[in-house]
């Protein structure tokens, strides 16, 4: 599949670019600095800079009722950001992930369809990278805000959590590989 990946040197991107790359899939990098790109992966032109919150030191390590009354702008923003994704015409799926972690991949993680995970409180970058791969061969997310969040406590074994939670565990490619 061709995939263009924006803000491939982030902390989401990386894992996504590299998630990818190994997966086959044919990838565009789009960065800031490509520069910090790996020297096979062909760069696309750099959008205007930005910052991601989700990346900052207080989406990191402060809790919500922090973040959102010093980052209300932000939450304002990304609000006008979905709506405009929504009137734009194209095929979208959204991710909410919570506080994002440097973990290692775990392949295990909870999804809601339309909100936030309940007690979802962080999830691996690495995660977030597997599943946005996965939903790219699910024709049922287009158009869909998800919530994803790390597994509570132990590893899942799959099925629906409580009050209607997907739990996924062991993801594979749209073709039956691993991912």
């Amino acid at each position: 599949m061709k995939l263009a990946i924006i803000a491939a040197t982030g902390g989401v991107g990386r894992q996504l670019l590299s998630q990818a790359l190994a997966a086959g899939h044919d990838v565009t990098a789009v960065a800031r600095n490509p520069a910090r790109l790996p020297h096979d992966v062909p760069a696309g032109r750099p959008g205007p800079p930005g910052h991601d919150p989700g990346d900052g030191f207080l989406m990191r390590h402060a809790g919500v009722r922090i973040a959102k009354p010093l980052f209300g702008k932000v939450y304002q923003d990304l609000a006008q950001m979905e709506d405009i994704l929504r009137e734009s015409g194209l095929d979208w799926t959204i991710l909410r992930p919570p506080q994002l972690t440097g973990k290692p991949l775990t392949g295990h993680y909870r999804t809601a369809y339309g909100r936030n995970v309940r007690g979802g409180r962080s999830i691996p970058r690495a995660d977030v990278a597997r599943y946005m791969l996965t939903v790219t061969g699910q024709p049922e997310t287009i158009g869909q805000v998800v919530g994803i969040a790390a597994q509570l406590g132990q590893a899942a074994t799959g099925g629906v959590g409580r009050a209607g939670q997907t739990v996924v565990s062991s993801v594979s490619s749209p073709g039956g590989g691993e991912l």
